[in-house]
C-alpha cells in the first residue's frame, strides 16, 4: 500500500507542477473548469472526454488524464484522493477534514480502495 501511495504523491507533484506551467505560459485553456471541487462532480468534469477532442499538448493531456481517472472512482473515493494527495491545506484543528464525516475505520476502507484504484488507473 505504501507503494500505491508514494506512486499517488509523485502524480500529485507532477500535476501541480504541470499545472503551475500551463498557466505561467498561458496554456491552460479551458482546463481551469477541471480544477472545481472534485467531490462535487460538475458538467465538465464528468464531460473531461470532451476535451480530448481538442488539439492539446502533452502537458494538457496529462491533466485530462488525471482528471478522467478522478472521475472514475465514486465520490468518496474521489473525495479522499483529492482532498489527501492534491490538496495541502493547513491543520486548523486537531480532527483531520474526514473526521467529520467517517468514522476512522470507514475512513482507512474507503481509503485503501480508492489508492489501489487510482493508482491503477493513472499508471
Amino acid at each position: 500500500m505504501k507503494l500505491k501511495e508514494e506512486i499517488i504523491i509523485k502524480i500529485a507533484d507532477k500535476y501541480k507542477r504541470v499545472f503551475c506551467n500551463l498557466i505561467k505560459n498561458g496554456r491552460e485553456a479551458n482546463l481551469t473548469q477541471l480544477l472545481k471541487d472534485e467531490s462535487k462532480p460538475s458538467l465538465a468534469s464528468m464531460n473531461v472526454l470532451d476535451y480530448a477532442k481538442e488539439n492539446l499538448n502533452s502537458d494538457q493531456r496529462f491533466i485530462i488524464h488525471i482528471h478522467f481517472c478522478l472521475s472514475l472512482l465514486n465520490p468518496e473515493e474521489r473525495e479522499i484522493i483529492w482532498k489527501e494527495f492534491f490538496i495541502t491545506s493547513p491543520k486548523l484543528n486537531k480532527l483531520e477534514w474526514w473526521n467529520y464525516k467517517y468514522a476512522r475505520s470507514t475512513y482507512y476502507r474507503i481509503r485503501s480502495r480508492a489508492i489501489k484504484k487510482f493508482s491503477e488507473l493513472c499508471s
